[in-house]
């Protein structure tokens, strides 16, 4: 059994970690930088505005105020339901501080998610930021006849509706500033061990699990990925953060809100994911961190970008690519003409991409998904370092980095400080340290199966770790897709939607690592036969299944069943069975379940080549709702 960890490696592991909770640690940096700018978010004039420190800790001091007179007591869960913004940082603050739990959810969230979300940790109080996220969480409360007190940031008309009584988030404040005044300070009583916040799994056999992180899982985590940051030669009060994928998502929460708060950074939210580009540029960040997903888009665009313009332009990009590559992996092989030539490149070519991500960026960071090599690799040959992470919403989340001074793309780095790693005897990675979640939320049974007796939690992750301590991922112990903006996705739960329409028999979807989910239909005998007959044409798959007036019709029942899903898992495109799945053709088990090894054998190829399709008549409906999401 191979085991491998890092010690302690100075005082600021040890500071940050030592912090009473995450609170305290925000206040305590508040205190230091008082004026100076901290939060950044786009204001009615479509450009950035700023929340000094300062402002940022009389909101948060105030909101608690507000929330505990609205009825919030020590230990109640509040949900936040917001896109990234100021806000969303000022109310998890404030529910800390309150003595309350945050339980981020997703904005792609369908109401089916929240009322499990709602039921399962019992929250009646939500602090929501626009009207249609407002009347989608209301509905799943009414629906589930659930009482609760929704704070609203955006909404501008306030009332009492039913079950459901909707006040306003700035009323909230204004009242809880009256409170401040008379008694000049609100009682912070939270302790390290105390919840700080419950995120919700995706689920892989059902219903999502709300994992527990306490404030020493989180604190612990944020001393970790110090060491990611110090090898940037990161400065305190010099940094800036770009904050794009949703907070709600335990990579972001962690490594886009409190490790910034212990840099003294500066954080500037996305206000839209079709202006990253430009909102990248102008807020000039140091440090970025997202899903491989992102890069992904980034890549195709600046492809797409030198190859409109040709030319000399087009030659000097692919040539930075070709030498940025070769420097890399075989400096001691170039030719003097080759390093004299890379050398101007730095001034012709990399010195104005830079510029166009801002300037100073110091490392992207990816995390949340597996990173393809080539996509690694373009942005390091650029001289963008690209680093990539690995962790899960169980260990809050990281686990290991590479770090821009010793960076491998073909692995995820070495176990941060204070986090020990080891290989059990059949190759799942196991993890322990001070990181590790509580457990899952009222699921005592569920959290047994995946931290033992002696306090590893078993990542359900298969890897090797090389002679360098570096982690391998080589393969993922349950089916679980992870799709390349790092959202888990149970393939069980879209596959029982679809094959709840009486036209669909069997199927099975497919998107690990990509953008969006795809998959193998088989339709019923009897949709065969009926559309066969009423197409005078052979009721036969292996004929319809080229046919386009006979996909067509089956693309129509999927989008009926993407209805009943989130944005994230609905299915874009598919392909039709040659035939029905069956244990004579190996593609199910004796006891009827899907072998999935065996179909994507099959159809591997088909599956892949639906990623490179263009838009056509027959996807238009679903192509045109593609998700733009980064989350989960």
């Amino acid at each position: 059994m191979t085991k491998f960890s890092l010690t302690f490696r100075d005082k600021s592991f040890t500071d940050i970690k030592d912090s009473p909770n995450l609170v305290s640690l925000f206040f305590s940096q508040a205190s230091k930088m008082k004026k100076r700018p901290f939060l950044w978010g786009i204001g009615p004039d479509g450009k950035y505005k700023s929340l000094s420190w300062q402002e940022v800790s009389l909101k948060v001091r105030a909101l608690a105020c507000g929330l505990r007179e609205l009825g919030l007591k020590r230990g109640d869960r509040v949900v936040i339901l917001s896109e990234n913004r100021p806000e969303w940082f000022i109310s998890d603050m404030a529910i800390m501080l309150a003595g309350g739990v945050s339980v981020p959810v997703y904005t792609t969230n369908t109401p089916a998610n929240h009322q499990h979300i709602l039921k399962d940790s019992d929250a009646h109080m939500a602090i929501v930021s626009s009207l249609p996220l407002a009347n989608k969480l209301m509905s799943a409360a009414v629906d589930s006849f659930w009482k609760m007190v929704m704070v609203c940031i955006d909404t501008p008309q306030v009332n009492q509706s039913g079950i459901v009584e909707l006040v306003s988030f700035d009323e909230t404040i204004e009242a809880g500033k009256k409170i401040l005044y008379e008694d000049k300070s609100i009682e912070l009583s939270t302790n390290k061990d105390d919840l700080a916040c419950l995120i919700y799994t995706s689920g892989t056999g059902g219903a999502p699990k709300g994992v527990m992180l306490s404030h020493r899982n989180i604190l612990s985590n944020i001393a970790s990925a110090m060491e990611i940051v110090r090898d940037l030669h990161a400065k305190f009060n010099k940094e800036v953060f770009f904050s794009v994928l949703p907070l709600s998502h335990a990579y972001e929460h962690t490594c886009g809100q409190f490790l910034p708060i212990s840099l003294g950074a500066q954080i500037y939210y996305l206000s839209a994911m079709d202006k990253v580009l430009a909102e990248l540029s102008a807020s000039k960040p140091s440090i970025m961190i997202a899903v491989p997903r992102l890069f992904e888009v980034i890549r195709m665009r600046m492809q797409q970008a030198v190859k409109r313009k040709g030319g000399l332009s087009e030659k000097l990009f692919h040539r930075t690519i070709e030498l940025g590559t070769k420097n890399i992996l075989s400096r001691s092989q170039m030719s003097l003409t080759d390093k004299l030539e890379n050398f101007c490149l730095n001034f012709l070519v990399r010195r104005k991409i830079k510029k166009g991500f801002g300037g100073n960026i110091k490392a992207f960071v990816a995390g949340g998904a597996p990173l393809s090599y080539d996509v690694g690799m373009f942005f390091h040959a650029l001289g963008l370092p690209l680093l990539q992470g690995y962790g899960q919403t169980e260990s809050s989340p990281l686990i290991s980095c590479n770090l821009a001074s010793k960076c491998d793309l073909s692995t995820v780095g070495v176990p941060l400080m204070g986090i020990d790693v080891k290989i059990a005897l059949d190759g799942e990675i196991l993890v322990k340290g001070d990181m590790v979640m509580r457990g899952y939320w009222n699921n005592q049974e569920a959290t047994d199966l995946v931290i033992d007796e002696s306090g590893w939690l078993h990542t359900g992750d298969i890897g090797i770790i090389d002679e360098e301590g570096r982690i391998k991922i080589t393969d993922r112990k349950k089916d679980i897709i992870v799709n390349s903006g790092g959202d888990n996705i149970s393939p069980l739960r879209v596959e029982s939607f679809l094959t709840l329409e009486p036209e669909i028999a069997q199927c099975m979807i497919y998107g690990d690592k990509h953008p969006h989910m795809v998959g193998v239909i088989v339709p019923s005998s009897d949709f065969i036969s009926l559309w066969a007959h009423k197409h005078n044409t052979i009721p036969e798959l292996s004929v319809l299944r080229n046919n386009e007036d006979f996909i067509a019709d089956v693309y129509k029942i999927v989008e009926k069943a993407n209805k009943h899903l989130s944005v994230i898992e609905k299915v874009r495109r598919i392909i039709i069975a040659k035939e029905p799945f069956s244990v004579d053709n190996e593609m199910l088990t004796p006891t009827l379940k899907v072998r999935r090894n065996q179909i994507k054998a099959n159809y591997e190829t088909e599956l892949l080549a639906l990623y490179n399709k263009k838009t056509t008549s027959l996807n238009k409906n679903i192509s045109e709702n593609k998700t733009k999401t980064l989350s989960n």
